[in-house]
């Protein structure tokens, strides 16, 4: 109990010192790294909210089938969208993913 008291009042205070705003994240989250893009693909996929099927795509299946075959891989918006972003590798990774897939499906 008195970890948690304590945990709480350094995060009131580092709130304090900052005027009562919560501090400031180092890394932006991935959504606004996509939203921040100024390609014009990215843009105008970020506007379509009707996704087709090959947009939603299919999750492969590596184990199944042979890396030559198309199935062998993660496809469309749904298999990128699940990737993790926990981490400040997976946050810059995943937008990568997302904006170059806007970019190829465009």
């Amino acid at each position: 109990m008195a970890e948690a008291i304590e945990r709480v009042a350094t995060l009131m205070e580092l709130q304090m010192a900052s005027g009562g705003r919560p501090p400031a994240r180092e890394t932006q989250s991935v959504v606004e790294i996509v939203r921040a893009s100024t390609d014009p693909c990215v843009n105008k996929s970020l506007n379509d909210n009707n996704y087709t099927a090959l947009e939603t795509g299919w999750i492969g299946d590596s184990i199944r089938y042979h890396a030559t075959d198309s199935r062998h891989y993660n496809r469309g918006f749904i298999p990128l969208d699940l990737l993790p972003d926990t981490t400040d590798f997976e946050i810059r990774s995943k937008p990568k993913e997302l904006e170059q897939y806007e970019k190829n499906f465009w």
